[in-house]
């Protein structure tokens, strides 16, 4: 999901203080509750992370980080297949982006993966419209 941040209508490259300044995006300040106001529309709160790393399975293959997988050669993503990116080095987790099903399994992972680092943490939603 995409929230507007500085600039929306500027190229990344080209995103600079004046504009920052100028266009600051709809990101509330921490202390500040969203009022629909052009510069607080939306407010961050930070609930944990999973990291990619353990998602794709690059550690199982004795790489401690992405850096070091990358460093022996490998890539997760590699040639096209049929229509659909192929893993390399084997990394599967990015397979068939363009597939409904392996997309809902890898929000599912996702959630399973999050949930069992943070079990405190309040339920996810139960669907999303990311249509």
């Amino acid at each position: 999901y995409s929230l507007a941040g500085s600039c929306p209508g500027e190229a990344w490259e080209r995103k600079g203080a004046a504009c920052k300044r100028l266009q600051r995006g709809g990101e509330c300040a921490h202390s500040r509750r969203p009022d629909g106001s052009p510069t607080c529309t939306w407010r961050l709160h930070p609930m944990g992370e999973v990291r990619l790393d353990d998602l794709s399975r690059i550690s199982d293959g004795g790489y401690r980080r992405y850096q070091d997988y990358c460093d022996a050669g490998h890539a997760e993503v590699g040639n096209l297949n049929n229509g659909q990116r192929r893993s390399q080095g084997g990394v599967c987790f990015w397979d068939k982006p363009g597939d409904p099903t392996a997309n809902a399994e890898r929000v599912a992972t996702v959630e399973a993966e999050f949930r069992r680092r943070y079990p405190e943490s309040p339920e996810l939603p139960a669907t999303y419209d990311c249509q």
